[in-house]
């Protein structure tokens, strides 16, 4: 064990979390969990989540990891972190401590992004541990029990044979939520807004999600005809057509949708 304590740990916490303090960093409370070369690798082999069903593959990849380490062919994390709140990471009881200063000065970094990032921030931290034990468990009843399994997907099936609407409405938030970080009430408000028409053409027909393909930000809901056409313009062109689009209250559609288009690849 290297040379520290549990009180240096605290102190340089306390620094570290002044400093971010002091940057408006704005993270969820971090738990660290201090464990040997060993435990690491067991958190590597199972993904680094704090719960797992077991199996023997997991087995297989602690025992690589652990003789690669051994041979010096491969190192460990310095750090590991669980996008939780709060959020968990773990420290090595092997490592000096001014890497424990810079593991903890990243995790600060890291919590801050799942907190604050789009695509993380909505992702349920507040549950995410209970997610992860409730799926193990499942997991573990079906390892157990295969015809336990193959019931649960016929009743699956059978519910959506049942319910096709209601299913496809289900895979379509799923879908929007994964690509665009869109939760249903998100989105449902943004139809509201639009009052159901197109963001381009304002046209009343089936919508699709816009988004800026560089930084991902979602724009607006618009049209089949519309998604495809602008979906050839790229960076701040794809802005300018939609300006040129929304301009006046004319419909937009056909070969002035194509002119529009043309004129925003030249701006």
């Amino acid at each position: 064990m290297s040379e520290w304590s549990m009180e240096e740990l605290t102190d340089w916490d306390n620094k570290i979390c002044a400093i971010g303090e002091g940057l408006t960093l704005d993270w969820y409370p971090i738990e660290y969990e201090i464990c040997n070369y060993k435990e690491m690798i067991g958190h590597m082999a199972y993904t680094g989540l704090p719960t797992h069903y077991r199996h023997w593959s997991f087995g297989k990849s602690f025992d690589r990891i652990q003789t690669e380490y051994n041979l010096g062919m491969s190192g460990l994390p310095y750090e590991m972190i669980i996008n939780s709140n709060p959020s968990i990471s773990y420290l090595m009881t092997e490592n000096p401590m001014s890497t424990h200063i810079l593991t903890m000065a990243h995790c600060v970094g890291h919590s801050d992004f799942f907190k604050n990032n789009r695509m993380f921030k909505e992702t349920g931290a507040d549950t995410v541990i209970s997610r992860f034990k409730s799926a193990g468990k499942r997991v573990k009843k079906y390892m157990e029990d295969p015809i336990r399994r193959q019931r649960s997907l016929a009743r699956s099936t059978a519910w959506t044979k049942e319910n096709p609407e209601r299913s496809r409405e289900i895979k379509a938030n799923w879908n929007r939520y994964n690509l665009y970080g869109l939760t249903p009430e998100r989105y449902n408000q943004m139809l509201e807004d639009q009052q159901y028409r197109c963001l381009s053409c304002n046209r009343e027909e089936s919508l699709v999600v816009d988004h800026n393909h560089d930084t991902g930000e979602v724009r607006g809901l618009i049209c089949n005809k519309c998604n495809i056409t602008v979906g050839f313009i790229e960076g701040d062109r794809h802005n300018d057509a939609l300006a040129l689009f929304k301009q006046g209250e004319q419909q937009v559609f056909g070969l002035d949708l194509l002119l529009a288009v043309g004129l925003g690849c030249l701006l």
